[in-house]
């Protein structure tokens, strides 16, 4: 890629997308190159529409498809703060290859692309390392925050009480499949949480 310096190259990266009715769902950057993740393509990746897209993107640079991917996410408030305290968690990553990573502007997600292969397993690890179990770990909420059935409990409570208002609350971890195979599917991410 002749990127480097060069000013406007990310537009240009991004008309075919444009131009081909395709929206990118999440982008990692890097000197030499850009990364993207693509959550619907009409007509799926057999279809005219990904084949105009790849053959667009070919005149701008080389490209290489990879699917079926998921993404897992862990979502919470001020998670690139909390990295550090997270680190042995991310032990779970050791024997899965994360194909890219992105986080979010706002610090409340953390987005790492695998093999559609390896994410049932790596949430399962995930969700057992960052999500303390009751009875077991208490001390890990002090950490994470309280869990989402804590939230949901709390907030009922509250809404009972408070004529319906609701507490400002985030789940302190959520796990997210999403992509799964491109192959056209329209249907939203399932949740795993």
């Amino acid at each position: 890629l002749e990127m480097w310096g060069a000013s406007g190259f990310l537009s240009k990266c991004f008309k075919p997308f444009e131009d081909w009715n395709v929206s990118v769902d999440q982008v990692a950057t890097s000197q030499s190159g850009i990364s993207v993740t693509l959550s619907y393509v009409p007509g799926g990746t057999d279809g005219d529409v990904f084949g105009g897209l790849l053959s667009s993107l070919e005149d701008i640079g080389e490209i290489d498809v990879v699917y079926p991917v998921s993404v897992v996410t862990v979502v919470g408030r001020r998670i690139l703060e909390l990295l550090p305290k997270m680190g042995p968690s991310f032990a779970a990553f050791k024997e899965t290859e994360v194909l890219m990573m992105s986080a979010s502007s706002e610090d409340v997600a953390l987005s790492f692309v695998v093999p559609e292969s390896s994410c049932q397993t790596l949430v399962e690890l995930l969700h057992t390392r960052l999500i303390p179990q009751e009875g077991i770990d208490e001390g890990c909420s002090v950490l994470y925050g309280p869990s989402y059935r804590q939230i949901e409990a709390d907030r009922r409570k509250s809404s009972a009480h408070d004529d319906g208002a609701e507490q400002d609350a985030l789940a302190a971890v959520a796990l997210t499949e999403a992509l799964g195979e491109v192959a056209g599917s329209p249907e939203r991410p399932k949740r795993l949480a």
